[in-house]
């Protein structure tokens, strides 16, 4: 509409409210709006709090994961570096769309079977698995050899060849983060979400420390393989 940024933040208000609108008719369709039925129950607040604080620590422990690299990119190698770097983790973004919609969908089949069978669940987890692996392998394999082509198309000749040899790097982070994701909610399903609390810790203080010591000599080139090994 031609409203710039300020347009777009509008856009994404509006949705979110249409969106609040459609899941509030949703549940008072399912559960009527009586005053007799709605109280506030204190003890089940404070349990839902008490179980959902590991699951908000990790996804804000894997939310640095992915981004610490990027200001550190910024404070010692500059912002066309950054520019390189982020235009080929646009595409690995893109592609991990397949593994997040996937264990989304996957992980109330595996929540019922934990509780039912847990060898169908652990059958459920090792197909899942092969699964993912064997879309990944091919995609990573793909993406190394067109990265020319995908940076050129997203970003022009100025981000080339830095951000596709950034690409051809980054991608095969993505065989074993595919691997990580179902396995994540594997391990929430068992109700052992705070154990990968420290696994996130890991993670988080490995990738930081390296980048620290190998960005301002190998720049890019350090940290797409420094996201590869914190997998």
């Amino acid at each position: 509409l031609g409203s710039g940024y300020l347009g777009l933040a509008a856009i994404s208000i509006l949705v979110n409210i249409i969106t609040l609108g459609l899941l509030v008719g949703l549940a008072f369709r399912r559960f009527p709006l009586r005053a007799q039925s709605w109280r506030l129950d204190w003890s089940l607040q404070l349990r839902m709090l008490a179980i959902s604080y590991p699951l908000m620590l990790n996804h804000l422990l894997a939310t640095v994961f992915w981004q610490i690299d990027v200001p550190l990119l910024r404070q010692y190698n500059g912002e066309a570096v950054v520019g390189w770097y982020n235009a080929a983790y646009k595409w690995v973004n893109a592609f991990n769309v397949i593994p997040s919609f996937f264990t989304f969908a996957l992980f109330p089949i595996l929540s019922r079977q934990v509780h039912t069978s847990l060898d169908d669940a652990r059958r459920t987890f090792r197909l899942s698995v092969k699964l993912l692996v064997l879309v990944a392998l091919p995609l990573a394999a793909l993406v190394t050899w067109l990265a020319n082509f995908m940076i050129g198309a997203l970003g022009g000749a100025e981000f080339l060849p830095d951000g596709a040899i950034a690409l051809r790097l980054v991608i095969w982070s993505i065989p074993i983060g595919w691997i990580n994701s179902v396995t994540n909610y594997m391990i929430i399903s068992l109700g052992l979400e705070r154990r990968l609390t420290l696994a996130f810790i890991l993670g988080v203080s490995f990738n930081l420390i390296a980048n620290l010591i190998f960005l301002p000599r190998y720049s890019y080139v350090a940290a797409s393989l420094v996201t590869i090994l914190s997998e």
